[in-house]
């Protein structure tokens, strides 16, 4: 096997292209629909929000927690409501919080898919131990 992330575990093909899917959705999904937009509106300052969907937000969502999901789903909401989606502030968020959730869902379907894989197949478990790509620790017993 080769790769260090737990989707190399993962052997098929749909679930791989799931997983695809998402990291598309929150990598690729922001370079295509926000530069469309900033030309809709006509206003090229929007196309900063490639960096915030593309850089920032995958930064943040790589943090343990979800506090920051929260906050920032909390902050969308309030600057549509007050400033209307044609805000800078809005807009903005909105980008961060797309990439924050899609990436959330890749990672999480990443390590369900490669625990389902390591769960349904004893040769791949078995290789994954012997690569030393994961460890296997026992619980004592307590009295």
């Amino acid at each position: 096997m080769n790769g260090g992330e737990p989707i190399a575990l993962v052997k098929s093909i749909g679930l791989k292209a799931l997983f695809g899917v998402y990291v598309m959705l929150y990598l690729v999904a922001p370079i295509v629909i926000i530069p469309i937009w900033a030309y809709h509106e006509g206003n090229w300052w929007l196309l900063f929000g490639i960096i915030v969907a593309c850089v920032i937000a995958p930064q943040l969502a790589q943090r343990k927690g979800h506090l920051f999901g929260g906050l920032l789903l909390l902050t969308s909401a309030l600057f549509w409501y007050l400033m209307g989606i044609h805000s800078y502030y809005t807009f903005y968020s909105v980008c961060a919080l797309w990439s924050y959730m899609f990436f959330q869902i890749a990672d999480n379907s990443q390590a369900a898919f490669a625990m389902r894989s390591l769960v349904e197949s004893p040769d791949i478990f078995a290789e994954a131990i012997a690569e030393r790509r994961i460890r296997v620790i026992r619980k004592r017993e307590t009295e």
